[in-house]
C-alpha cells in the first residue's frame, strides 16, 4: 500500500495519480484510478444507498466517488439501521447454532446439516447488503478528516483503484462459523480449551479481507492505492 497525501500540492484529491514505479501500488505504467471521469461521474455520498449506486453506474468508466461523514451498512433499502436479526434466516437462531455443535454433544469435527445451512444463508444475506464491489478505474475519497465507511466491506474487484482518506469500522460478520476443533493436547487426549468463533465465513466474503481493500482497518488511510485485487 503506497501512501501520499489526500491533498496534494492543493489539487482536487480525486484526480491526483500515482505517477510510474511511485510505490508497489503503481508498479509499470502507475496508478490513475477514477481521475479522468467525466463529470457525471463523480458523485459525493453520505448514506449506505448512494454509495452502491455511486460504484455501480457505468460499469468500467473512470468514477470519483468522495464520501461525506458516516456511511452506515447495516441498513435497509431506506438507510435506516437495522440488527444482525434482519438478516437472519428463518431456520436459524444463535442459542440453537450453539446447542446444535456443542463440542461436548456434537464432537469436534465442522458444522453440517440444516442449522448450518441457514447461518450460511443469514451471512450471505448480510454480505448482500454491508459487501460493496469496487470495479476498475475508480477513486474514492474521504472528505474532511472523519469519513468513515462503519459496517462497510470494499470488496476491489477491478485493476487501477485509488482509496484515499477512509475510516473502516466494524466490519462485523453477525454469523461467524463456530468452530469446534481444536488441537489435542501433549498426552493426545482433546484439549479442553474453549472453542471459537470462525470470521471466516463460507459465502465467498470475509471478515479479514486484503489490506489492498482496506475492508476491515480501523486505522486511518491516508491514501491508497492498487493495480490489482490481490495483496
Amino acid at each position: 500500500m503506497t501512501a501520499v497525501p489526500a491533498q496534494a500540492h492543493g489539487r482536487d484529491p480525486g484526480r491526483v495519480v500515482l505517477g510510474a514505479h511511485d510505490g508497489w501500488a503503481a508498479a509499470t505504467t502507475g496508478t490513475t484510478g477514477g481521475s479522468a471521469a467525466a463529470p457525471a461521474d463523480v458523485r459525493t455520498v453520505a448514506k449506505r444507498s448512494e454509495l452502491a449506486a455511486a460504484l455501480a453506474a457505468h460499469p468500467g468508466a473512470p468514477k470519483i466517488v468522495y464520501v461525506r461523514g458516516t456511511v452506515e451498512g447495516n441498513v435497509d433499502a431506506a438507510d435506516r439501521p437495522v440488527s444482525c436479526e434482519s438478516f437472519a434466516d428463518p431456520g436459524y437462531s444463535l442459542p440453537a447454532y450453539l446447542a446444535a455443535y456443542d463440542p461436548a454433544t456434537w464432537g469436534r469435527v465442522p458444522p453440517s446439516g440444516p442449522l448450518e445451512e441457514a447461518r450460511e444463508r443469514s451471512q450471505a444475506n448480510q454480505a448482500k447488503q454491508v459487501v460493496l464491489d469496487v470495479g476498475p478505474n475508480t477513486t474514492i475519497v474521504g472528505l474532511g478528516g472523519h469519513a468513515t465507511l462503519h459496517g462497510l466491506t470494499l470488496r476491489v474487484t477491478g485493476d487501477n483503484v485509488i482509496l484515499r482518506n477512509l475510516r473502516f469500522s466494524d466490519a462485523h460478520d453477525c454469523f461467524p462459523q463456530w468452530d469446534p476443533s481444536t488441537p489435542p493436547t501433549a498426552t493426545g487426549t482433546p484439549s479442553t480449551t474453549t472453542s471459537t468463533w470462525s470470521a471466516r465465513p463460507t459465502s465467498g466474503w470475509t471478515t479479514t479481507s486484503s489490506a489492498t481493500a482496506g475492508t476491515t482497518s480501523s486505522r486511518r488511510t491516508s491514501a491508497a492505492s492498487t493495480r490489482s485485487t490481490t495483496a
